[in-house]
């Protein structure tokens, strides 16, 4: 799917949940933590680089990010705060994993954090997202809706996103089953109240 496409299915998933009102529907919830300052540079080394571009694109075209992306292990930015890269892990069902480190040194992964012990007034300071070729590309042998669903349904981790409960939205648990490539009204809303967009 080129860009033009990509965005026209943006657009029209949107008007979609606002009309229908979906978005109202779902228990939408964020992970603890926040940017300091949410204009974030992605470093992209993975072999999954369209799929994330065009992920990135979505976020930052629905208002809800403001990513800057670079691509390419032969040149990268001189810092970034979003690593994207790809590997695969044998070993492992899922296809996606997001990491933060907090500003002071921690690090948490929101999937499996304990949030009563995750203190929410500190900074994220980095985020690393792995996308597993062994399940997206071996195993499962997914399309290109769904690896940008997955890529994502991830960096709304980088930026403190949590699950949905809706397979219409980015967010569900199970990135490669959602029914759209993307749905971000509601995770919209939530960013304008952590963040203040």
């Amino acid at each position: 799917m080129n860009k033009k496409g990509f965005l026209s299915l943006v657009m029209a998933f949107t008007l979609v949940t606002l009309t229908t009102g979906s978005a109202s529907a779902t228990t939408w919830r964020l992970n603890p933590g926040y940017w300091q300052n949410p204009k974030l540079t992605v470093y992209d080394t993975s072999n999954y680089y369209n799929s994330v571009y065009s992920a990135v694109t979505g976020w930052n075209n629905l208002g809800t990010a403001n990513y800057f992306y670079y691509y390419g292990a032969s040149n990268p930015p001189a810092y970034h705060q979003v690593r994207v890269s790809s590997a695969r892990f044998y070993d492992a069902a899922w296809v996606g994993a997001t990491y933060v480190t907090l500003q002071n040194g921690e690090k948490k992964n929101p999937e499996t954090a304990t949030y009563a012990n995750w203190d929410a007034s500190i900074p994220y300071q980095f985020a690393w997202i792995d996308l597993n070729e062994q399940t997206i590309t071996h195993v499962h042998n997914l399309g290109t809706d769904k690896k940008i669903a997955i890529a994502g349904h991830e960096l709304g981790h980088s930026l403190a996103a949590g699950h949905d409960t809706s397979k219409t939205f980015i967010m569900y648990p199970d990135a490669k089953s959602v029914t759209s490539t993307y749905a971000a009204v509601n995770e919209k809303a939530q960013m304008v109240s952590k963040y203040g967009y």
